[in-house]
């Protein structure tokens, strides 16, 4: 076997190696990116929703018509939440009014009534911040 064709044999097999890598790293990374969303949560009047659901889907519903706390209508914004981003959605058949408060800045500042089976995005600014509405109350 001559010298040229060795080395190019080497070259392949050293980037079959390191595509074999790569995709494997790839579909690992990808894999353990999914977010399992958290079990739904049932909110009771003047309850805070918890921000444990970063990433994925937060469901919520209600035994009744029910407004959320006048103060942190969702978790407080902390450090461990900054970037936090959720897609809220009203699994339940009872309407659940966000407070728009001090730590909880909806899209026209008031208050935002999420109907059955209506959604809508939250982002958290961390410490010292709010949380924002960044999507319009998707109403289904």
């Amino acid at each position: 076997m001559n010298k040229g064709r060795l080395v190019g044999l080497v070259f392949l097999a050293i980037f079959l190696l390191a595509a074999t890598k790569f995709t494997s790293t790839y579909q690992q990374e990808s894999l353990s990116s999914m977010v399992v969303p958290p079990a739904t949560e049932t909110v009771a009047a003047t309850e805070t929703i918890e921000a444990d659901a970063c990433g994925t889907i937060k469901r919520i519903t209600a035994a009744g018509a029910v407004t959320t706390n006048t103060t942190n209508t969702f978790t407080t914004p902390a450090a461990n939440n900054q970037g936090c981003f959720m897609l809220v959605c009203n699994v339940g058949s009872n309407a659940i009014t966000l407070d728009n408060n001090a730590n909880f800045k909806s899209a026209g500042a008031a208050d935002v009534i999420v109907g059955a089976d209506d959604c809508l995005s939250v982002v958290s600014t961390g410490a010292s911040g709010v949380w924002y509405q960044v999507s319009a109350l998707l109403a289904n």
